[in-house]
């Protein structure tokens, strides 16, 4: 194979980490990309932040474990929760 055919090979399996280390060993390298995940729970059991750290992570820089890409963020319901992502940004630039 060529290089160009393993690096779009790579990529097309890429995971996105969950920047949680417990969590990506748990689903094996993080949440898989181009397919749809669908992220379920009860109020309160954090769904809402760790959709927000997917959506960072998958815009972070590749050498710092970040899938170097973009990303869509679908809120349906209620005030998105803007302050909450600002935290979360906030924590990843220290």
């Amino acid at each position: 194979a060529s290089a160009s055919t393993s690096s779009s090979r790579t990529h097309h399996n890429a995971k996105c980490t969950t920047l949680c280390p417990v969590l990506d060993a748990w689903l094996r390298g993080g949440v898989p990309t181009r397919v749809v995940t669908e992220i379920a729970g009860e109020a309160g059991s954090a769904k809402t932040t760790l959709c927000l750290q997917l959506l960072l992570a998958a815009q972070m820089p590749a050498h710092r474990g970040g899938l170097d890409g973009a990303c869509v963020y679908v809120h349906t319901e209620g005030q998105a929760p803007l302050t909450r992502l600002t935290q979360l940004a906030g924590r990843r630039a220290n």
